[in-house]
Parts: C-alpha cells; sequence; structure tokens
C-alpha cells in the first residue's frame, strides 16, 4: 500500500512471493507459517529461521537472494540518469569509471547504481546514507573487496548481489 504506481505493488508482491518461496522449499515450512519482521536498522528478516533474505524488483523483474549470512540485492531496469546524480553519490575513482572514454556511460552508472545499493541493503543502512561514503569501484572494475559481487548485465536488467564469501546455499534459479 505505501506504493504508489499499481504496477511497482504488483512487483512488490511478487518479490514477496517470490521469498516465500525460496524460504519455503529451504525449510520445508509452509508460507503461513513464516513470520517477518524487521531488524533494529529496519531491514526485513524471517523470524526464528537460520536465514538472511533480500528483495528487489524493477520493471517486470523481481529477484530475492537468500543466504545463512547477510545478503543484499539490487535489480534495475535501464532508464535514462542524469549526470548530476553521479556527481552527488559517487567517490573519485567511481567518475573515472563512469567515464571511460570522456564521456558519461548511463549503463556504467546503472551497473554501479546496483552494486551501491546491492550493499546498503546488505549492511541494512537503507538509502538514507552518504552514497560517496561507499566506494564500490576498485582498480578501475566494481568490486567490494571485502566482500562477494554477483553482477549481471542484460539488455533488459543489471543485477547485482552482494553477500559474503563463500556463498553457504547451492546456487539456484527460481522463476
Amino acid at each position: 500500500d505505501r506504493l504508489r504506481r499499481p504496477e511497482d505493488q504488483k512487483s512488490s508482491l511478487c518479490a514477496d512471493h517470490l521469498a516465500r518461496t525460496m524460504l519455503c522449499k529451504l525449510t520445508g515450512l509452509s508460507p503461513e507459517t513464516l513470520r517477518f519482521s524487521r531488524a533494529a536498522n529496519g531491514k526485513p528478516i524471517v523470524s526464528r529461521l537460520p536465514y538472511h533474505f533480500n528483495v528487489t524488483h524493477s520493471g517486470s523483474f523481481a529477484a530475492c537472494a537468500v543466504d545463512t549470512a547477510p545478503v543484499g540485492i539490487d535489480l534495475e531496469t535501464p532508464r535514462p540518469f542524469r549526470e548530476a546524480l553521479a556527481k552527488r553519490v559517487c567517490c573519485p575513482q567511481e567518475e573515472a569509471f563512469l567515464y571511460p572514454d570522456g564521456r558519461f556511460d548511463e549503463m556504467r552508472f546503472l551497473e554501479l547504481w546496483t552494486v551501491k545499493e546491492a550493499y546498503m541493503k546488505y549492511t541494512g543502512t537503507g538509502l538514507a546514507c552518504d552514497w560517496r561514503s561507499i566506494c564500490a569501484v576498485h582498480d578501475g572494475v566494481l568490486a567490494l573487496p571485502t566482500l562477494a559481487l554477483l553482477h549481471r548485465r542484460t539488455a533488459e536488467y543489471t543485477l547485482s548481489v552482494v553477500y559474503e564469501k563463500p556463498l553457504d546455499l547451492p546456487t539456484e534459479t527460481v522463476v
């Protein structure tokens, strides 16, 4: 109900259903027995289970990541970005990454955005923190040195998952 646009409400419901499906598959519990709450920092958690989860949605896509350790995920569909936004959210290494040929690269910005947002969701700090304090470019590539990063970019979406090394659960795709 907090989301204004009907398509965002539907995507949010799909992401919730995906999280419940994945958690039920891992635990053998039925969906109605899962109890969700919020950690002290506001991050959604599933009560009394040894799993962490995170959801995201954009456009007609929804995704969920589940692990036995904290995890963050972000998914974005392509859209235009203004260079001014990059100036407000990027550290100097990230700004250099965004201008590979001397011109602002919107797709690189979208990739960087998903990594930073997935990291904030991993930590539970939320989007209100100082984005420039998080540097997700090291040696000219997207990276978070102390964490694992799964990153995929297609013509339809960009996806980033931030998690602790190694991932404790078998890799599986749930559609």
